[in-house]
């Protein structure tokens, strides 16, 4: 099964990874006022991904001491290429609150404005390196760009999202943009 490999280090390398992972506070209920660096690979299988990290060495402990790494598996393919660089992340922080998320059959009209609704909708997250608490699930969904986040963001549809998720406790909603 193909497999997302999702890592998570502070802010200041940031230069490592290249990518920034920003607080979407309208949606956000447990605020830490942390910012992240992340980044997400795709892999075939399990195995091709965890070859990649042995030889990569993402696995020692001196680079990146505060990096977490979790892997989980991909429902959808996700859309590649220089326009596809926005992701809305939402991480369970309890897994009860996994059954009080609205069915992964809801797409809130992202499919509509050109993304990849729930790329990622699971409770089980392999974490192969974690310096923070685990998470308990991710859902991800993919945008062309940070425009079209922020239009469907402010649409009907995007306003039906905020309300059915900010009534679950226990998550952390995140918009995450390529540069």
């Amino acid at each position: 099964m193909t497999q997302l490999l999702y890592i998570r280090t502070p802010l200041e390398d940031h230069n490592t990874l290249r990518n920034t992972a920003e607080p979407l506070h309208p949606c956000e209920d447990q605020r830490t006022g942390n910012e992240y660096s992340i980044a997400l690979l795709r892999f075939d299988s399990r195995e091709h991904a965890m070859n990649f990290l042995i030889s990569a060495g993402f696995m020692d402990v001196s680079f990146l001491p505060d990096c977490d790494v979790y892997l989980m598996p991909l429902l959808k393919a996700l859309k590649l290429g220089n326009c596809w660089s926005t992701f809305l992340i939402t991480e369970l922080v309890c897994r009860e609150n996994y059954n009080y998320l609205p069915s992964r059959n809801k797409f809130y009209g992202i499919d509509e404005v050109g993304g990849v609704p729930v790329a990622v909708d699971t409770s089980y997250v392999d974490a192969i390196r974690s310096t923070r608490r685990q998470p308990a699930g991710f859902r991800i969904h993919q945008f062309p760009d940070r425009k079209t986040f922020v239009d469907w963001f402010n649409s009907r549809n995007g306003s039906e999202f905020k309300q059915d998720f900010r009534r679950i406790s226990g998550l952390n909603t995140y918009l995450m943009t390529f540069f």
